[in-house]
């Protein structure tokens, strides 16, 4: 999956600079130079890691790093500060904050880029992200629905790829991770056109997603969550198994029909939910 970087810096000279260097290296790279449009930013899309000026004219960062903390889709990405090397007491107060790591200017692009580097591994490793959607993983997803306990107007959605299996059986890793992979932008265009900046996306497993959303039509939400990814996933398989219907798997001697992937989205209400998890 591509690694999205959302750059937080006024300069030209520098954002330009981190915007060449990184998008060489194949990151997606969207730079802002305000602090509202890093809250935009952070919130339309689904960054892998967020490095943000301490210098920024029109905001503290100490606020700035604890709103994007506060995000739901941004409260597991890791943040890296750039502060000024006058300004150690700024290096320290941005980590005291929640940055994840500070680098002073001036600075070396290589080292920048193994920090960047090593702190998404770190989220990965540690399985905060799965890394093959980038969204956060099971522990993130029940500590974000605990913190809702006792609150409502929001709705579980159970998402699940069926028969997502035996398409890996037939086609490989490489062919079903690029299915995951779509998962995120389907989610996060759904929630753009019918949920709210409190939804919250997770993969918890292989072949589930959930998103937990305030939105207010969770029918409209679900439908066209539905149908991209359904029309969308009819590319992953050759003509021959679109215009039949279904994919042919070989058990021994057996000949098995299995129908094309589709993904399923289950309600849970609130209440429903932590019934289950208490019995």
């Amino acid at each position: 999956m591509a690694r999205h970087l959302i750059v937080g810096e006024e300069n030209p000279d520098i954002s330009g600079m981190l915007s060449a260097y990184f998008a060489a290296r194949e990151y997606q790279v969207q730079a802002v130079d305000t602090a509202p449009a890093v809250l935009e930013a952070a919130g339309s899309t689904l960054p892998s890691l967020v490095i943000l000026s301490a210098s920024l004219s029109d905001a503290d960062p100490h606020d700035l790093i604890h709103q994007l903390r506060a995000l739901p889709r941004t409260s597991h990405v890791p943040i890296v500060c750039l502060a000024p090397l006058d300004h150690y007491s700024e290096l320290l107060s941005v980590l005291e904050a929640g940055a994840d790591d500070c680098i002073a200017k001036p600075f070396d692009l290589e080292e920048l880029g193994l920090r960047v580097e090593n702190a998404i591994m770190r989220s990965e490793r540690e399985n905060v992200v799965d890394p093959r959607s980038g969204l956060p993983g099971a522990r993130l997803l029940e500590d974000h629905v605990q913190g809702l306990s006792g609150s409502g107007g929001w709705t579980y959605l159970d998402l699940k790829i069926e028969h997502f299996e035996p398409f890996r059986e037939v086609h490989g890793f490489v062919a079903a991770d690029q299915v995951l992979q779509m998962m995120p932008g389907f989610l996060r265009d759904a929630v753009l056109a019918y949920g709210s900046e409190r939804d919250y996306m997770s993969h918890p497993a292989d072949d589930h997603f959930v998103l937990v959303t305030f939105a207010p039509n969770t029918g409209a939400l679900t439908a066209d969550l539905t149908n991209r990814f359904n029309e969308a996933v009819l590319t992953h398989y050759s003509f021959m198994d679109r215009e039949m219907g279904y994919m042919t798997v070989y058990r021994g001697d057996e000949e098995v029909h299995v129908p094309l992937m589709v993904l399923t989205a289950t309600p849970v209400s609130p209440e429903q939910l932590f019934s289950d998890s208490q019995s």
